[in-house]
């Protein structure tokens, strides 16, 4: 497709998409902040120090006034200038039905806690993580944790409502993973291979917590059972 489709209706399903929108890194300097671009030195990829534009002087300032606190000197993160865009566009295609987010992040005030002063940014090589971004260039996926927050704000500004925001684990128990994923029980092999999927998808120190579900709305009064185990909307 060259486009998304008009008045859709339906449910739009978004896996792995939102961290996977190209990001930009910046720090905070003393007293303005600066973006981390790519230079070179001695024939390799380096770090280095950027005037900020208004885009980044202006994200700088809401994420000021949302933590309640400035944020320090040195502190180094991610932001990502087409996540609304994104959002708003598929806001804007979808008539009536559901918009269904799967992706790894955190709230706002949880994203850029002072504890995580290095930014969230991370780099897959054949199923590796790393945090070099220089290490395998143009062979490997980079990419950093989402705003939930600026995820929220983007969808109802669009017109959407937010029907929940929950955990991978609590969405998938809440919509009858355990139920669904039973094979034969005469097949020994079968069942431990399942219930080892089910655990790497549920278990906390897996994907259960790290990975966050966000749905949205138009024209549509249900609701899926995997938002109604616990709601973090309030997080936001």
């Amino acid at each position: 497709m060259d486009e998304l489709p008009a008045d859709m209706e339906g449910v739009i399903i978004a896996n792995e998409v939102l961290d996977a929108i190209p990001c930009e890194r910046f720090r905070i300097g003393s007293p303005d902040p600066e973006y981390l671009g790519v230079g070179t030195a001695d024939g390799a990829f380096r770090v280095v120090s950027l005037p900020a534009d208004d885009a980044l002087r202006q994200q700088v300032r809401l994420l000021n006034d949302s933590l309640g606190e400035p944020l320090a000197p040195g502190y180094a993160s991610e932001w990502c200038p087409g996540l609304k865009p994104l959002v708003s566009s598929l806001a804007g295609s979808l008539k009536r039905g559901v918009l269904l987010l799967f992706d790894y992040g955190l709230p706002r005030r949880q994203l850029y806690h002072p504890e995580r002063s290095e930014g969230t940014l991370m780099c897959h090589y054949r199923h590796r993580a790393h945090g070099d971004p220089f290490l395998y260039p143009g062979l490997q996926d980079i990419t950093a944790w989402v705003d939930f927050t600026a995820v929220a704000e983007a969808a109802v500004g669009a017109g959407l409502v937010l029907d929940g925001f929950t955990t991978q684990a609590h969405f998938l128990l809440g919509s009858g993973i355990t139920e669904m994923a039973v094979p034969d029980p005469t097949d020994l092999r079968k069942r431990m291979e399942t219930a080892a999927q089910v655990r790497a998808l549920t278990l906390p120190g897996e994907m259960g917590e790290r990975f966050k579900v966000m749905a949205f709305s138009r024209g549509w009064s249900g609701m899926l059972p995997g938002l109604t185990r616990k709601d973090l909307s309030g997080s936001l």
